[in-house]
């Protein structure tokens, strides 16, 4: 019997399908992960589909300068949920929540980047967000990182490094 040896980005492309098939849902983490206690009234009341209550609140703590606040209204946006899908404002609430450290929005900006989604597509970009998301253990921020890594070799061979304009 022979023995095989597997092309490395072969086998990076295989565990990267293989992480695809096991998740659930591979292109955006919870939106609501991580709430401060002052918002369970607001993620009850999403929870329980009254999004225009999840969205009065969360408009008031965003306005407040409250990064997850912030975060979870950039996520009502994206998705429609109790607003017209305006991945514009999405990405505006996004942005004020990463302008204060906020990982979840690091991620979320890291994906519509890495898609040119509301945004000028910027692989580069989408590589540096999505590389300290993952280093700060955001769920599928890795995968994604790895998919972007695969679809544009070159903005992960340079570090990623270049801001949008």
């Amino acid at each position: 019997m022979r023995n095989v040896m597997l092309n490395p980005h072969l086998a990076r492309i295989l565990l990267v399908c293989l992480f695809v098939v096991l998740s659930f849902k591979a292109n955006t983490a919870h939106p609501f992960e991580g709430i401060a206690d002052h918002s369970r009234s607001a993620y009850s009341a999403y929870k329980d589909g009254d999004h225009a209550e999840a969205l009065r609140i969360w408009q008031a703590q965003a306005e407040q300068g409250d990064s997850n606040a912030q975060n979870n209204l950039g996520m009502l946006y994206l998705y429609g949920d109790g607003v017209e899908i305006n991945v514009r404002e999405a990405v505006k609430w996004f942005q004020k929540a990463l302008e204060q450290g906020n990982v979840s929005a690091k991620f979320n900006l890291g994906v519509l980047y890495a898609k040119g989604k509301g945004v000028k597509k910027n692989p580069f970009y989408a590589y540096q967000l999505l590389l300290e998301a993952a280093s700060q253990n955001i769920p599928f921020a890795q995968y994604n990182l790895d998919r972007l890594c695969i679809e544009t070799p070159r903005a992960c061979e340079f570090g990623g490094w270049e801001t949008p304009k």
